[in-house]
C-alpha cells in the first residue's frame, strides 16, 4: 500500500522465514512430544512387564513353597509309615526269634534228654554184660562177654560227650578216640606205661552216624591190638590217625608194632 515494494518483499521473506521456523519449532516440539510419549509408553509397559515378572516370581515362589511344604509333609508321612511298619516288622521278628529260641531251646532239652536215656541204657547193658561175665567161669565166654560190653561202651561214649558237652552237632574225634583207647587199655588190665600211645587227627568234628559205626571200626581193631599185639612186644606202640584224604573220604590208619 505504501509502494514500498522492496521491503515489502524482505518483509515478505522474513515472514515465511519465521513461519518456516514456527512450523520447525512445532514439528521438532511434536517430534520431541511424540519421542517423550514414546519413552514414557516404554518405560510404562518396561515397568507393567517387570510388575507382571514379579508378581509371577512371586506367584512360582508361593508355589514353590507350597510344594517344598507338601512334600516336606509327604516325606514326613512316609517315614513316619515306615517307621511304623519297620517297628511291626521288628516285632513281628522279635517274636518270631523268641519262639525260635524257645523252640530250640526245647530241641536240646529233649535231645539232651535223649542222648542222656540212651547214654543210661547202654550203661546199664554194659552192667548186665558186666554181672554176666562175673557169673560166667568158661574162658571164651567171659572174653565174648567182655568184647561186646567195650562195643556198647563205645557207642554210649558217643552219647555221654554229647549230653556232656552240649554240642549236639558233632563229635570231636580226637577227644572220643583217646577216651575210647584209654578206656580199653583200663578194660583190659594195662597201664598206660605198658602202652604207647600215638595219635594223629585233623580237627574233625563228625555226626553220630558216622561216629559210632567208626568208634566200633576203631574198637574191633584196638582189641585186637590189646589182645594179641601185647603179648609179641614189651611195650605196644599204638598208633591211630584219621584224616580226610585227597578223594574228601575218611581215611583211618591203625597199626602196632606187634
Amino acid at each position: 500500500k505504501k509502494g514500498d515494494f522492496a521491503k515489502a518483499l524482505d518483509m515478505n521473506d522474513l515472514f515465511i522465514q519465521i513461519k518456516d521456523s514456527l512450523s520447525s519449532e512445532k514439528a521438532k516440539k511434536a517430534s520431541i512430544r511424540t519421542q517423550f510419549q514414546f519413552e514414557f509408553d516404554k518405560k510404562e509397559a518396561l515397568m507393567k512387564e517387570e510388575k507382571e515378572k514379579q508378581q509371577m516370581l512371586a506367584e512360582l515362589k508361593e508355589t514353590q513353597q507350597r510344594t517344598v511344604v507338601w512334600v516336606f509333609i509327604i516325606g514326613l508321612l512316609i517315614v513316619a509309615g515306615f517307621s511304623v511298619y519297620i517297628y511291626y516288622r521288628l516285632q513281628v521278628t522279635r517274636q518270631q526269634k523268641q519262639i525260635i529260641n524257645k523252640k530250640n531251646a526245647e530241641n536240646e532239652l529233649l535231645l539232651s534228654e535223649i542222648h542222656h536215656r540212651v547214654k543210661n541204657n547202654l550203661q546199664v547193658i554194659s552192667s548186665l554184660l558186666s554181672l554176666q561175665e562175673r557169673s560166667t567161669e568158661n574162658e571164651g565166654a567171659k572174653s565174648a562177654i567182655l568184647e561186646g560190653k567195650e562195643r556198647v561202651k563205645s557207642m554210649e561214649l558217643v552219647h555221654k560227650m554229647l549230653y556232656q558237652n552240649s554240642k549236639f552237632s558233632g563229635i570231636e574225634m580226637h577227644d572220643y578216640v583217646n577216651k575210647l583207647t584209654l578206656g580199653l587199655i583200663e578194660s583190659y588190665g594195662l597201664s598206660k606205661d605198658e602202652v604207647e600211645l600215638n595219635t594223629k587227627f585233623e580237627p574233625l568234628t563228625l555226626d553220630v552216624d558216622t561216629a559210632v559205626p567208626l568208634g566200633l571200626i576203631m574198637n574191633e581193631l584196638i582189641v585186637n591190638s590189646l589182645k594179641y599185639a601185647k603179648n609179641s612186644t614189651q611195650k605196644l606202640n599204638l598208633k591211630i590217625e584219621l584224616q580226610i584224604n585227597k578223594d574228601k573220604a575218611l581215611q583211618l590208619i591203625l597199626a602196632d608194632n606187634g
